[in-house]
């Protein structure tokens, strides 16, 4: 971390990846207004809403992620459940696992749903997960954990599009989790994105059918972002195309993908 202090700059130096996040205390939020920040994926949905991590990092290698191949730990379970207890205090409706991939060590979070769903608490939850992670074992523990909203990054309705991200799964398997989702009664978010350098108007039609041909209950679509330090933004300033002191890029004419204009429309 760099700030300034007076006519100084500070420099912090690398920071230093905690391994044992057991050790880190629970955040205190009653320091903040928690009635300011009651909204998901930037909508306000009347509810209220909280926001905790079980575990840090993930073990996979999408292109775009600014986090590849980050050293993945874990919470222990009990530590998890102790700070969803301390949350009871404030009521919440709703609880957001904000973990990259929740199910990435699959054992560990299967049993801290069974913890969740034994001690049947108050609350709904929402995590996010790959769709390769998802079938009945998973699907069940979600739901009698109280899961109501399952997040999974589709990215893309076209398998070149998906193999360029290298996320590692085809649309079948994106459809049938998808599918299994929706028959045990639980919401369903599918992320979206346009801009890969080869996408045009066929790929995007290709998503636009295969997300209106499964039950998803929700999307988010956004941009492709190239960000420090992703291994798509290390390719661009390879190449030119973005300086190494730019730390973010929206797809566009510059990156080479659809024209910015067009992708927003």
């Amino acid at each position: 971390m760099i700030f300034r202090l007076g006519d100084e700059l500070i420099d912090t130096g690398a920071c230093r990846t905690v391994v044992d996040i057991d050790s880190s205390p629970f955040p205190d939020r009653d320091l903040f207004d928690t009635e300011k920040y009651n909204d998901w994926v930037g909508l306000s949905v009347g509810k209220r809403i909280y926001y905790m991590i079980g575990a840090r990092g993930c073990p996979h290698s999408c292109r775009f992620c600014t986090d590849p191949f980050n050293v993945y730990r874990q919470r222990s379970p009990a530590n998890v459940m102790s700070e969803l207890q301390q949350l009871g205090k404030y009521k919440p409706d709703i609880v957001v696992f904000v973990d990259d991939q929740f199910f990435a060590g699959r054992s560990w979070a299967l049993e801290l749903l069974n913890l969740i769903g034994d001690a049947q608490l108050p609350m709904r939850l929402v995590l996010q997960t790959r769709v390769d992670s998802v079938d009945t074992e998973t699907v069940k523990a979600c739901k009698r954990a109280g899961v109501g909203l399952i997040q999974i990054g589709i990215d893309s309705g076209n398998q070149q599009i998906i193999d360029y991200y290298r996320k590692g799964f085809s649309l079948s398997q994106a459809r049938s989790a998808v599918k299994l989702i929706d028959r045990y009664g639980i919401y369903s978010l599918g992320f979206l994105i346009i801009g890969a350098p080869m996408e045009r108007e066929e790929h995007i039609n290709d998503t636009l059918k295969f997300v209106t041909s499964i039950p998803l209950d929700f999307i988010a679509i956004s941009p492709l972002a190239y960000r420090y330090p992703s291994p798509l933004w290390k390719d661009l300033v390879k190449k030119g195309l973005v300086g190494d002191d730019e730390m973010g890029v929206l797809a566009g004419e510059r990156t080479g993908s659809y024209p910015s204009h067009e992708l927003g429309r």
